[in-house]
């Protein structure tokens, strides 16, 4: 999944970037009032959560030139969007409904589906679905981290 950033000319945002770390996926638009009212708890889930590790990437759809970019900024949304007017990305997404707008997806670190949400999600359902993730995470790396058992050779017995 990569595209156009909203309000950055030029400028590419790929899901690629984020290797390894757990990611939340919304698709958005200005123009959809569920997604509207959703916006403030993203913002707080993402303030909780990327300082922890996780990554937030929205995916703008079918937003007219612009109109994206100026509600972005006018919410302080502190995290990238890929604009997606013709839905060509939203598509590519094997078997979502692309009328689900306003949606979230929770990918784990190896960017597979962790969690859907069709329709609006709230802070207090999000934040605990991607702190046990990262938790997760966090445990297996710690386990890899740790170092074999050495075995005794025969000649050190």
């Amino acid at each position: 999944m990569s595209g156009p950033q909203v309000g950055a000319n030029q400028t590419t945002v790929a899901l690629s970037a984020y290797r390894g770390k757990v990611v939340v996926v919304n698709f958005w638009g200005a123009w959809c009032p569920a997604c509207r009212a959703e916006t403030d708890t993203l913002i707080v889930a993402s303030n909780i959560l990327q300082p922890l590790g996780a990554q937030f990437l929205g995916l703008d759809i079918k937003d007219v030139a612009g109109a994206g970019a100026a509600y972005q900024t006018q919410k302080g949304m502190p995290y990238p969007s890929i604009e997606d007017p013709g839905m060509r990305t939203l598509l590519s997404i094997r078997g979502f409904p692309s009328g689900a707008i306003p949606s979230t997806i929770v990918l784990d670190q190896e960017h597979r589906i962790a969690r859907i949400w069709l329709g609006p999600v709230t802070d207090t359902e999000l934040v605990p679905a991607v702190k046990q993730l990262i938790a997760e995470q966090q445990s297996a790396e710690t386990e890899q981290q740790s170092p074999a058992t050495e075995q005794q050779s025969p000649a050190t017995r």
